[in-house]
């Protein structure tokens, strides 16, 4: 998408949304692209509301870790389905969320990452992840980043 277009875009769909409206109703498939076109823009202003927004409620937390989780299209289900979660999509995620606010957040929800050795986190393309596994995907993702880092 060219500049001039992503800053049109941009432009109208501030003016003429409520951002809480945008987030809660746009498809989670467009909501990925809405996002990166607001952080080339002002990115502060996007982590601020993203941030505000998982501090809500779970469902907010659930909306904004599947807009950027593997989608997986089969004949084999009647319904799109996520697949998984991997380190390039927690690197996308980190674009748009206070990273350290949404594992809080994770652990308020879900429960304290210790217990990460208790779910089966492994991945297969032909099952559904569960919220929960999805959730201690993201959460082994974001430890092992930290520890990397020390």
């Amino acid at each position: 998408m060219s500049l001039d277009l992503s800053s049109d875009y941009y432009k109208a769909i501030s003016k003429s949304h409520n951002l809480n409206q945008l987030f809660r109703e746009t498809r989670e498939s467009d909501l990925d692209d809405v996002f990166n076109i607001w952080s080339e823009f002002d990115q502060a202003s996007l982590k601020e509301f993203t941030t505000k927004e998982i501090a809500k409620n779970q469902e907010a937390f659930l909306r904004l870790l599947h807009t950027y989780s593997e989608t997986t299209f089969s004949t084999a289900s009647p319904k799109p389905y996520k697949s998984g979660f991997s380190r390039t999509q927690y690197d996308k995620l980190c674009n748009v969320v206070d990273i350290n606010e949404m594992f809080k957040y994770s652990n308020k929800y879900f429960g304290d990452a210790g217990e990460l050795s208790l779910i089966d986190t492994s991945v297969s393309m032909h099952n559904a992840l569960s919220e929960e596994q999805l959730v201690r995907i993201f959460q082994k993702i974001h430890i092992e980043g930290n520890e990397r880092m020390k």
